[in-house]
């Protein structure tokens, strides 16, 4: 396996990220990771393997603490440091909102989708599960992995 150098990964698989690592077995009975299984979080967790750089924006941060928030106890608690740990060290690109709120597709993907258009470069490869994100940014030329698709190809080679 080649190593790559930047992902930019969204919301929701950061959420499936951090609680897998957490607990594989809480993946499939967490509310906001009920749609993936354990086969799932290993995929995804050996393809971000392949990456030397991280890149979230603030928005993302803030919605995958809001969906860890579906765990509780200890195991929120993990969670939490793990995001916490994330967070020291991997790169946090900024766009203001009203940057954000001034794109063509803020009305259709809003404000975190909108900033990871605006962050992602040519250099980034952006993990998402967002069929609207996915398309808009092969639309703009950025390098996109749809996670949908890579759970296909693993159904399809069984």
């Amino acid at each position: 396996m080649t190593e790559r150098s930047i992902v930019l990964i969204d919301a929701n698989l950061l959420t499936l990220w951090i609680i897998g690592q957490v607990s594989e077995e809480k993946v499939p009975h967490c509310r906001r990771t009920s749609h993936y299984s354990v086969a799932d979080y290993r995929m995804l967790a050996s393809y971000l393997s392949q990456f030397k750089h991280v890149i979230i924006t603030p928005n993302i941060a803030t919605e995958t603490s809001n969906l860890l928030g579906a765990l509780n106890g200890d195991y929120l608690k993990l969670a939490r440091q793990i995001l916490a740990a994330g967070l020291k060290i991997w790169s946090e690109s900024y766009i203001q909102s009203v940057r954000v709120s001034e794109e063509p597709e803020y009305s259709r993907l809003g404000i975190t989708d909108v900033a990871i258009l605006l962050s992602a470069t040519r250099e980034t490869e952006v993990v998402t599960d967002d069929f609207d994100l996915y398309n808009s940014l092969s639309r703009r030329g950025v390098s996109v992995t749809n996670f949908t698709h890579l759970r296909a190809a693993r159904w399809l080679e069984q």
